[in-house]
């Protein structure tokens, strides 16, 4: 009843609901859905971002997508390549494929180190399960059920930490309107989720050719074996 939330009671999803009487017959009702994910125990949340696979809407000068996860937190110009640069264009992009899914606690943005920092404003941060959709508008971005939407408004600082508390493998940080997307460095805590093949040896086919057709027969062995073969 007074608009306190404990994340303490644990992961799920759970519902807040806020009304509103001006006395007057006009009653207004507001629903939202706050989720809760729990950080896996004895995991040491890490920069999950160094080890994935970074694009962009576009490149201005000598930058690339990769300059914002090369562990440099500073940065001038998209000339001598120390940041990630994207054209003057309609909401533009950078996102990231961690590899894997993972539980995500906050992103730091690290922003240029000149006079031109209030270019980085008014953006959003994205997480997705999923690939992002290639062609699809930010607004239809923000309005899918399986994507995490967090945003900043106004001009950001040298330093920005925004608080994800989601799971996922896509990042993606988009500006809301027309401009210029530049980072010096993208951070990103997390602890990868385990998967069922953690700990498993890589599964592998030998011999596997080339063969000619006139050679004998090939017996093919599996490993690890217990499998179960198909195809021709």
């Amino acid at each position: 009843d007074d608009g306190i939330f404990d994340p303490s009671i644990g992961e799920g999803v759970y519902s807040a609901t806020y009304s509103y009487d001006n006395g007057m017959g006009c009653i207004q009702t507001e629903t939202i859905d706050i989720k809760v994910f729990s950080l896996d125990q004895g995991c040491e949340l890490s920069n999950v971002a160094l080890d994935g696979t970074a694009s962009q809407s576009s490149s201005y000068g000598n930058s690339s997508a990769s300059l914002a996860i090369d562990g440099n937190t500073s940065g001038t110009s998209p000339w001598i390549a120390d940041l990630q640069h994207t054209n003057r264009e309609d909401a533009p992009w950078w996102e990231i494929d961690l590899g894997s899914e993972y539980t995500l606690e906050n992103s730091t943005i690290y922003n240029r180190t000149d006079q031109r920092q209030s270019q980085l404003n008014n953006f959003y941060v994205l997480v997705s399960k999923a690939p992002f959709p290639s062609s699809v508008s930010l607004d239809d971005l923000k309005n899918d059920d399986g994507i995490s939407v967090h945003y900043f408004g106004g001009p950001a600082g040298q330093e920005e930490t925004i608080s994800l508390n989601a799971q996922g493998r896509y990042v993606r940080i988009q500006l809301s309107g027309n401009g210029i997307l530049h980072m010096a460095e993208v951070e990103i805590m997390g602890c990868r989720i385990p998967t069922p093949c953690d700990g498993e040896a890589p599964i592998a086919i030998t011999p596997s050719g080339p063969f000619l057709d006139n050679d004998g027969i090939q017996v093919l062995v599996g490993s690890p074996s217990g499998g179960v073969w198909s195809g021709a």
